[in-house]
């Protein structure tokens, strides 16, 4: 084992250089004029203050790399340790990027480099070494300082890094550290150095105002939505067909991964759920080893990501092909609570409008018990992805709408969920293509694994 690990290191310190281009490895799904939109926007919504965007740090556990949510909107940009400097005042976006060497470039694939080309192709006014940003960062501050009876501002994200999901990003600040730990976030970290060196800075978060403009999607994204929303149902519908008895979760998993990533998936939006019997009242469940029974309910939970932007569609079916009365019956209350609740989506309407629509639903059948309390989330860059839940819909806001009945004492959880483009008339359910209804889904589970190719 050791004469392996040697032998790699070896090999790797004397691979060939290779020459590095400015705009190698920069590929974004979108033209440059829909970041330079994006942010036009942010600085109509902040003052004269500078605002940072971190982006995601490089890995060194061999798992591909993933920018920062919020640092892609802005930028398309995929380098890992880069940072965005949007100053309110000048109306100027500065980009720094680290330094890699030819051996980094050989050993970790090309990465996007200073000068007029990458300016020219990103639309960035400025991209520099990061070796420069102390000086931009605080000479700009301290210009302000001078000239100014305001204290000078500067804007960060209050979450850790977004990578895809927000509110586990979320989740991560507010659980904390260990108490003896006492490591602090990245964005912590800078303003404690700030202040070490400005005391009288003024922080914010710009989080509001970057949530706001991702909430609406542009048409570019809503074209991605759209196709990660074919690939996702694509998938589910070819888990359905593999689903009989004696087969393994983890089995089905991988014909839906295998259909997404074939047809141009960058990566899971998460890991696959695919729960059977008991395992799907764990409402996040990735384990994925229990061998199906026939009497099994399997509930499937996926999505595509596609260009940064990811769909989530869940279906529940029976493992034997055939509902049993009780799991029929539950199955009818969240389908009509599902419909129904879809048909109400349109602009205007609010999260809370949808949950009156399926409470009544699950009164009517019987079920309020049991049902969940929420009726779905946005989605978009993160699969939980931000959004008002009090603001009305608007055209180029997407819904995710998941009525949910769980039983935990029965073994019994049936969850249906489409991803939901609010359009200018209603709305355009973009998994549509993975049928829902039983005579469908009876008739897809009898088609078998035939059309896997």
């Amino acid at each position: 084992m050791r004469k392996t690990i040697l032998s790699l290191i070896l090999v790797t310190l004397f691979l060939p250089m290779a020459p590095a281009g400015a705009l190698d490895g920069f590929d974004p799904p979108y033209p440059k004029e829909e970041y330079e939109a994006r942010r036009s926007r942010f600085f109509e919504k902040i003052d004269d203050g500078m605002a940072i965007f971190l982006g995601a740090q490089s890995r060194a556990d061999y798992l591909g790399f993933r920018q920062n949510n919020s640092f892609y909107y802005f930028t398309g940009v995929e380098t890992p340790n880069a940072v965005l400097l949007l100053d309110g005042r000048s109306k100027r976006s500065s980009l720094f990027l680290p330094r890699f060497s030819d051996r980094d470039i050989r050993v970790e694939g090309p990465q996007l480099q200073p000068g007029d080309e990458a300016v020219e192709a990103t639309g960035l006014d400025s991209i520099q070494y990061i070796d420069e940003l102390t000086r931009s960062l605080l000479g700009g501050l301290t210009f302000r300082q001078f000239y100014s009876d305001a204290p000078p501002k500067v804007y960060l994200s209050s979450f850790p890094e977004e990578l895809p999901a927000v509110d586990n990003a979320l989740g991560h600040l507010l659980a904390g550290q260990v108490p003896w730990d006492g490591v602090l976030s990245r964005e912590a970290r800078m303003i404690q150095w700030l202040r070490d060196r400005i005391p009288t800075l003024d922080v914010a978060s710009h989080d509001s105002v970057v949530h706001a403009l991702r909430r609406v999607k542009s048409e570019r994204e809503i074209a991605s939505l759209r196709a990660s929303g074919k690939l996702s149902a694509e998938a589910v519908m070819e888990a359905i067909r593999h689903t009989r008895p004696g087969r393994y979760e983890y089995e089905i998993s991988a014909v839906a991964e295998f259909v997404m990533k074939r047809g141009g998936a960058a990566r899971l939006a998460w890991d696959n759920i695919v729960a059977s019997g008991p395992n799907a009242n764990i409402w996040h469940y990735f384990q994925n080893n229990r061998q199906m029974e026939d009497g099994d309910l399997v509930l499937a939970d996926i999505g595509a990501e596609y260009d940064y932007y990811s769909t989530d569609i869940t279906r529940t079916w029976p493992v034997g092909g055939t509902f049993d009365e009780e799991q029929k019956a539950i199955y009818d209350c969240i389908l009509e609570a599902h419909e129904k609740t879809i048909a109400a989506v349109k602009p205007g309407v609010t999260v809370r409008d949808l949950m009156a629509v399926a409470r009544e639903v699950y009164e009517a059948h019987g079920y309020a018990e049991h049902a969940a309390r929420g009726i779905g989330h946005y989605i978009g860059l993160s699969p939980h992805d931000v959004g008002s839940r009090s603001e009305p819909f608007v055209p180029g806001v997407v819904f995710n709408v998941e009525p949910i009945i769980d039983i935990p004492e029965r073994g019994l959880h049936i969850r249906l969920e489409d991803s939901v483009l609010v359009t200018e008339d209603g709305h355009e359910v973009l998994t549509a293509d993975a049928p829902i209804d039983l005579e469908s889904v009876y008739a897809l589970w009898k088609e078998g694994g035939s059309h896997l190719k």
